[in-house]
């Protein structure tokens, strides 16, 4: 769940998580990572400090997403959103 709409929103540049965006309908695969210097600064994120946030994530599989409403506070960043991703072993 979230209110950052880089992840679902199909025209948004979701900068330096670039990997992580994820429009309605995406299928994410592979590799995910977070990008080594922000294009817009050029320079690191501050994210980028936090060890967790250093190394990569590998998908074993491919996931489709869907977004779904959570809530909307009619106020800006007010919009919520979920996806539930089915993970099969």
């Amino acid at each position: 769940m979230t209110n950052d709409q880089a992840y679902w929103n199909k025209e948004y540049n979701a900068s330096y998580y670039k990997a992580f965006h994820a429009p309605d309908g995406s299928t994410k695969t592979g590799e995910m990572f977070y990008s080594l210097e922000n294009p817009k600064t050029k320079k690191p994120p501050q994210i980028l400090d936090v060890k967790k946030y250093q190394s990569s994530i590998i998908l074993n599989g491919s996931y489709k997403i869907r977004w779904n409403e959570y809530s909307d506070l009619g106020i800006p960043k007010g919009q919520f959103k979920y996806a539930v991703i089915n993970i099969n072993r």
